[in-house]
């Protein structure tokens, strides 16, 4: 077991003085952005849901009220268990609750920053400037989504990063360590599924490192180093619901669930495929309008192009990215890269076909994975890397404060089918009018 945790970073050596300060400082600034913007937005979210069709307003007033199982134990069980447990030594210093959730959320996204850093230093990476360019796309970690409005994100980001750091070094030690390398495996299987389903794709990081070394395994070796995970594949999704469903109600919830946004339609619908890649691959990385919207469509495309300091960050991002990638496919972390790609693509496919109206929110599960699986070229050219990383934060940031981010009749004009209807603009404005008359 030491030996597997001792290889976590290279040669075995530990995070010296200057990661710990990098560290420090990178959580202090990650910690006091994302609450600043979390209190910022509890205002607007009352009044409007204009983050790309999030659950944002149903998850503020769950944590608002302390009914953590409201963020929804089926789908994000791991987001319930860590934020009423971090929400807790804030409420016990005297912070109210939503305000205790403020901080448990940035405390969340905290740590994924810190695990992107420690990733990097474990595939010899500059990482401050490859955090900061996780940080800087339109829905990446930070500037959009995840450190300013309250969703799960965070709790699935830090969950797939700790699963890319330890998946190889399971796979790599499946001989000498039979048993407790496919328990890691395992175990950090049921993570992924327990943080998000669809994070379960990035099991493939492990069997793709797994595969080279295949031949190296007997039969038995071999079946629980690749059964094992598999095993809790099925179990991940499945438990929360039974947990939190019982088992009448559980068996039948996930066919109810995709029923309601799933279709393989999708598949053969123009429109809908132009609108989810345009979203998946192009505005999730550079913002297309000057504020925010509950949903981009393809005429944004045209706003995006009249824009062009945001072409130039949307090229140099992807330039870099496509070189960080190349390079890394080239280099010793080849099986990594490999499994963060096909994870990708495998994402990308499901996202398509179970609710592609809502692609930009679901993105940072591909935006910050494209990031680290460029990680070893990344490390090659960290000066440009930084810089394209305050580029497209030059051009990230200002729609968060424009005022018609926070007007229900700009910011959600065409509401995502999707969409319920208690988390509709309007719905929500009547409903505090309503509170307040009381």
């Amino acid at each position: 077991m030491r030996k597997v945790l001792a290889s976590v970073l290279p040669e075995g050596k530990s995070l010296n003085g200057r990661d710990a300060l990098a560290l420090l400082s990178l959580g202090a600034v990650v910690f006091a952005v994302s609450y600043l913007r979390l209190e910022a937005s509890r205002e607007a979210l009352q009044v409007n849901n204009c983050i790309f069709g999030a659950d944002a307003a149903t998850y503020a007033k769950a944590l608002a009220t302390e009914q953590y199982t409201g963020i929804k134990v089926q789908k994000h069980a791991l987001a319930v268990v860590m934020l009423g447990l971090l929400a807790m030594p804030f409420k016990l210093a005297g912070l109210a609750p939503a305000v205790a959730g403020s901080a448990a959320l940035a405390t969340v996204n905290t740590l994924a920053a810190a695990l992107i850093y420690v990733f990097g230093r474990a595939n010899a990476c500059a990482s401050l400037p490859s955090v900061a360019l996780a940080l800087m796309a339109f829905s990446g970690l930070g500037t959009a989504t995840l450190l300013g409005i309250t969703e799960t994100y965070g709790v699935t980001i830090a969950m797939i990063v700790t699963a890319l750091i330890f998946f190889p070094l399971a796979a790599e030690h499946a001989k000498s360590e039979p048993v407790f390398a496919p328990l890691m495996a395992g175990l950090l299987t049921l993570g992924l599924g327990f943080a998000n389903a669809p994070a379960l794709a990035f099991l493939l990081v492990y069997f793709a490192n797994l595969w080279p070394l295949r031949q190296q395994l007997d039969g038995r070796r071999l079946a629980i180093a690749a059964g094992l995970p598999l095993l809790c594949v099925a179990i991940a999704p499945v438990l929360p619901v039974l947990v939190a469903e019982g088992t009448d109600a559980g068996s039948s919830w996930h066919a109810n669930y995709l029923a309601r946004y799933a279709t393989f339609a999708n598949f053969t619908d123009l429109a809908t495929i132009a609108n989810f890649l345009l979203n998946a691959l192009v505005f999730a990385f550079v913002a297309p309008l000057e504020f925010l919207r509950c949903r981009f469509l393809i005429p944004e495309l045209a706003e995006l192009m009249a824009r062009p300091v945001n072409l130039i960050a949307y090229g140099a991002l992807i330039a870099t990215l496509v070189y960080g990638i190349w390079h890394s496919l080239r280099s010793e972390q080849r099986p990594t890269t490999l499994g963060i790609l096909l994870a990708v693509v495998a994402i990308l496919a499901f996202y398509l076909y179970f609710n592609p109206d809502e692609a930009i929110l679901y993105s940072p599960q591909w935006t910050v994975p494209l990031v680290l699986a460029g990680a070893s070229g990344l490390g090659r050219i960290p000066l440009i890397v930084a810089g394209v990383a305050l580029l497209c934060l030059a051009v990230n940031l200002p729609p968060l404060g424009n005022p018609r981010t926070h007007d229900p009749s700009r910011c959600c004009p065409i509401p995502p089918s999707t969409m319920a209807d208690r988390e509709h603009p309007a719905a929500l404005a009547r409903e505090r009018a309503a509170g307040r008359g009381r």
